[in-house]
């Protein structure tokens, strides 16, 4: 599977209030940490663009003791909202 597919599952994991862990993450796609770091990179970069982010305040936080990604608040009540903007982080990715 390519970029957005990837792009797409880290960004639902997040969205679930999973932490996605970067060699795990990285194995289960066959491509290497830095690949998951680059991709983390783009979420973080969409989230930073999109006025909405900022108002809800939730980075992607990095646990260096598990090489894990988390989003720093919950979100299950919004779940909906995120899904949306997934859907059109992708939607950019592709016209890119």
């Amino acid at each position: 599977m390519n970029q957005p597919y990837r792009l797409l599952s880290i960004y639902t994991d997040l969205i679930l209030g999973r932490e996605v862990n970067k060699v795990y993450v990285a194995n289960e796609w066959g491509v290497s940490c830095r690949t998951i770091q680059r991709d983390i990179a783009h979420i973080r970069n969409y989230m930073h663009e999109s006025e909405e982010w900022h108002i809800l305040d939730n980075p992607v936080i990095y646990d260096h003791e598990t090489d894990s990604y988390y989003l720093n608040n919950d979100i299950t009540e919004n779940r909906n909202y995120y899904f949306d903007h997934a859907i059109k982080m992708i939607m950019k990715n592709k016209n890119d």
